[in-house]
């Protein structure tokens, strides 16, 4: 579990390193989020946990912070 758990993490943190890249060549941030979801569903993840697990990353990306 801690190695799924790292690979999602990791996908996640790449996906939102392409926020800095060009404009043109970026995916908003709810894309980013679903396309890690996704990863994180085909790794065996639970619907629930991926979403759970991203939303952080989700809302830093989105609005510079987690919301409560």
């Amino acid at each position: 579990m801690k190695k799924i758990l790292i690979i999602g993490m990791t996908l996640f943190t790449l996906s939102l390193g392409s926020v800095y890249a060009e404009e043109t060549d970026t995916q908003t941030c709810s894309e980013q989020f679903w396309d890690a979801h996704q990863a994180l569903l085909n790794a065996g993840w639970g619907w629930d946990d991926a979403y759970d697990y991203l939303l952080p990353g989700y809302q830093i990306c989105e609005y510079g912070q987690v919301l409560d």
